[in-house]
């Protein structure tokens, strides 16, 4: 991918997801706080952990036909987590106005961050504008680019999407902070239908639809997406490819083909001991995660010292984490079943607070001791 087509992707809004499932309400409230009668400036904040849609939810406002005629004008610009501040306030500039020859280009790449600043804030002050600042990491970020974004008091509007809730918060007085939720199970089925099945329309439809004999397998494939939708549309990507008698072999594995796909995938090992591994994963035009593959000692003495670490690790965490393996400290199913307060039962009970502690989620166990 050369370097001009990422520059597109990054000031560039995609079109609209014909698969939006779950957003009706969001919408209507979104719009509301957007489009309410006052002069002075308003951000908006779109707070959700990466998966929840909160891009794609951005764009479904910024795209809809009742923002259209109310801004003179619009800009999109994507921050992520490795930005420089000259280049975004040059993306930024770019995407309320595209210089329309080279001269005008070379100028505003030979700005020095103060100058793009300014002209930025001269670009916009008689306009009433909006504008998305898509996948905001820290707080310097909104707070340079927030110098320039001045209140003419115009009635103007800044949507922000962030995984954090520090970042939504130090947006200043006139602020709106929208929390997103994952999808309810019927709508995680019905997105996950709509992937598959191009021609789905809706519950009723009873030609475009699952294969009833494969409805249950289906079913729990996307019950294990927990309500991500992120990774019930890649699922569905997935299995769109595959022939239906093709589906049972995905089940076991599905979440092998969401995390790794056929793009180049860089994996560095950053912690390694005798309990776990820590890596770095990275993936062209993906934000870098963390995996951390556990295989716990049976001594619980010793394998307090792996919580502890995993405990260190979420109140520092800001990226993306998936931790997965054996940690020898789990019920079997037919422990998990018993209402009776054993000790199995409290083992289970310390297991569930642990993963309640660390602000991860739960993805489902596979066998009597493995998560």
């Amino acid at each position: 991918m050369n370097e001009r087509f990422k520059q597109l992707r990054r000031t560039t809004p995609y079109e609209d997801d014909q698969h939006v499932v779950g957003f009706t309400e969001d919408v209507e409230l979104l719009m509301s706080e957007l489009l309410e009668q006052t002069p002075h400036q308003r951000v908006i904040s779109i707070v959700g952990m990466g998966g929840l849609g909160n891009a794609t939810l951005a764009r479904k406002i910024y795209n809809s036909s009742s923002v259209g005629d109310k801004f003179e004008c619009k800009g999109w610009v994507s921050v992520s987590k490795d930005y420089n501040i000259q280049n975004l306030f040059q993306r930024t500039i770019k995407s309320f106005k595209m210089p329309t020859t080279k001269d005008e280009l070379e100028m505003l790449e030979n700005m020095e961050k103060e100058d793009l600043e300014c002209h930025l804030h001269e670009l916009l002050k008689e306009s009433r504008y909006l504008v998305v600042i898509d996948d905001v990491w820290d707080t310097d970020a909104w707070a340079s680019l927030r110098r320039a974004l001045l209140d003419s008091k115009k009635g103007s509007r800044v949507i922000i999407t962030t995984h954090k809730k520090v970042v939504a918060e130090s947006s200043g007085g006139r602020k709106y902070i929208h929390h997103l939720r994952f999808l309810e199970p019927n709508e995680s089925w019905e997105l996950f239908c709509r992937k598959v099945f191009l021609d789905y329309d809706g519950v009723d439809d009873k030609t475009n639809r699952c294969p009833l004999s494969l409805e249950e397998l289906a079913r729990d494939m996307v019950r294990k997406c927990r309500g991500l939708p992120r990774a019930i549309v890649v699922l569905g990507g997935l299995l769109s490819r595959k022939h239906p008698d093709k589906w049972p072999k995905l089940q076991g594995c599905f979440w092998r083909h969401i995390i790794w796909d056929n793009n180049h995938v860089n994996v560095r090992a950053s912690t390694v001991n005798s309990q776990v591994i820590h890596s770095m994963v990275h993936k062209e035009d993906y934000k870098e995660w963390v995996l951390a593959a556990i295989y716990a000692t049976p001594n619980p003495i010793i394998r307090d010292h792996l919580w502890k670490d995993l405990e260190d690790r979420a109140v520092t965490m800001d990226q993306p984490w998936l931790v997965a393996g054996d940690f020898n400290d789990y019920a079997s199913q037919q422990e998990r079943r018993s209402f009776s307060l054993n000790q199995n039962t409290k083992r289970t009970q310390k297991f569930l607070d642990h993963v309640n502690n660390y602000n991860v989620i739960d993805l489902g166990s596979s066998g009597p001791r493995m998560t």
